[in-house]
């Protein structure tokens, strides 16, 4: 499918609905023939010629549109990719990642929601193809592959199983009059002959596209020699019809960008969070402004890291929720206006600096933050639980896989490069469960004691009264900057000394 794509991309044709009905897959001599059907919403981009762009137009299928086709903004070939992302999430869980019965619903998913982890649907999905799957289904279309083919070979490394190249005997009908591209195929053929990943082979090649045509496909049937028919719908006979689909969907998604403008003007900016069920197979919805972590049993700590981080052990977890992002400035000034508390220390007349609202609160002893924690009906988490929530049930290094990836955290900038703390939410490689930023910004506080591991030895004995921190600040380095390593400082309720560390909330879901 991917190398189909790529060729359409490659002749500057965006295909715009990318999903299972559209691809079919045949068994014959030569092996299994895949062929992507049904071009018929496809777009063909030229840039130089802006009367062929329709930014503001929608169309597409709901479950498998990509976020900026939701909104109805210019697309790219990145839009297919996505909704590949999205088929074979599907392939995997066996279900999409957004799914509701109204449409608006599915849009504003995608749009502002984090997919549930594959893991959480089908634990055998292994880390490295979810995280191949995960970055097609980036919001941010930067963030995704940015290739179809760069996604086949991502995919491919991941599975581990031959490639797929193209066949020989490809064919694309565009005949004048068809109501669309037709199809391509695509071989799967024996490892002896198959072309290492990094060889996507393009040899189907598509013709100059001849004139438009008055009708689109409308519906499709299949017959009994594995042929796919298009009905023509003539819109010069229905345009009543067509005008009134037409309307719907803009009314819908006109609601569905009323509703995101809303929440963007919210003071707090919460995400929404994918719901969840425990472990009797009934529905939880997260507090505003958290996620929830399942529990369960992973593998805590790493034999290869620092002294203080070994050796690695198993630890079960109870389900709970923690915070998607870390305290806010403002949110922490509500705690302080409510119970008279002293400020920070950096603070200025009890107030944070300006342009600091949404920066992470930090400069807060432990005892502070706890103290908030109590106060907004919350607890800090366990080092068990942030780190469970930081890497995932496979234990990743980072929130977003076990390499370094540049822009998805605030850290590891050195010299003139050295940036600054970013508000909170600001970097979106999400952890596996929803959570932004455990990775850098500022250290947070855990509700744990410093002490070694089972089996393990500090480098430096405690003195009995830390706490430990994780995840690196802004100016971590990236040894120090994982959801591995670990640190502990005093608790006490003096406000120097903590001037890159802050915290976010965890609570019971059960």
């Amino acid at each position: 499918v991917c190398a189909a794509l790529d060729e359409a991309h490659r002749q500057h044709i965006v295909h715009r609905d990318i999903k299972p009905d559209n691809i079919i897959l045949n068994s014959t001599a030569a092996g299994l023939r895949v062929k992507v059907l049904d071009f018929g919403i496809a777009k063909l981009r030229d840039d130089t010629a802006s009367h062929l762009t329709q930014t503001g137009s929608v169309m597409g299928t709901p479950h498998y549109m990509s976020p900026e086709q939701c909104l109805g903004e210019e697309l790219d070939s990145r839009a297919d990719i996505y909704s590949m992302g999205v088929v074979v999430y599907e392939m995997l869980c066996g279900r999409v990642p957004f799914n509701s019965p109204i449409s608006t619903a599915v849009v504003v998913q995608h749009v502002n929601q984090p997919p549930p982890p594959l893991q959480s649907l089908n634990p055998a999905v292994s880390p490295a193809i979810a995280m191949a799957v995960l970055r097609a289904l980036e919001k941010s279309r930067d963030a995704r592959p940015q290739t179809a083919g760069t996604f086949a070979r991502e995919v491919f490394a991941a599975v581990g199983s031959s490639p797929i190249v193209i066949g020989p005997s490809s064919h694309v009908d565009t005949s004048p009059g068809s109501a669309s591209i037709d199809e391509m195929t695509v071989e799967r053929r024996a490892p002896s002959v198959s072309k290492p990943p990094a060889e996507l082979a393009p040899t189907v090649h598509l013709s100059t596209l001849s004139g438009a045509t008055n009708s689109v496909p409308l519906a499709r049937a299949t017959s009994g020699n594995g042929t796919v028919s298009v009905n023509d719908f003539s819109y010069g006979k229905n345009k009543v019809i067509f005008g009134g689909v037409a309307l719907i969907l803009l009314l819908s998604v006109a609601g569905a960008i009323s509703w995101l403008a809303l929440r963007a003007n919210n003071k707090h900016d919460d995400r929404a969070n994918a719901s969840n069920t425990n472990s009797a197979g009934n529905r939880i919805d997260p507090p505003a402004g958290m996620v929830h972590v399942p529990g369960g049993t992973f593998t805590m700590g790493s034999n290869n890291d620092d002294q203080d981080s070994r050796p690695s052990h198993s630890v079960t977890v109870k389900p709970f929720f923690i915070d998607s992002s870390e305290v806010s400035c403002e949110q922490y000034k509500s705690f302080l206006d409510a119970t008279g508390r002293s400020a920070p220390a950096a603070w200025t007349n009890g107030s944070y600096p300006d342009g600091a609202a949404r920066l992470p609160v930090t400069g807060v002893s432990w005892n502070d933050a706890d103290a908030y924690a109590r106060w907004a009906g919350k607890r800090l988490p366990t080092e068990e639980e942030w780190e469970l929530a930081a890497r995932g049930p496979n234990s990743l290094r980072y929130p977003w896989g076990n390499s370094w990836r540049a822009g998805c955290a605030n850290a590891d900038e050195e010299g003139a490069a050295r940036k600054r703390m970013a508000e909170v939410g600001s970097h979106k490689c999400t952890s596996p469960f929803g959570t932004d930023d455990m990775i850098g910004n500022a250290w947070e506080w855990t509700a744990s004691d410093w002490v070694q591991y089972p089996g393990g030895k500090l480098q430096y004995p405690t003195k009995g009264d830390e706490k430990v921190i994780r995840g690196g600040s802004w100016e971590s380095s990236q040894k120090y900057a994982s959801g591995i390593y670990r640190s502990g400082i005093e608790s006490i309720n003096d406000k120097s000394g903590y001037e890159t560390t802050g915290f976010r909330c965890a609570k019971d879901s059960q």
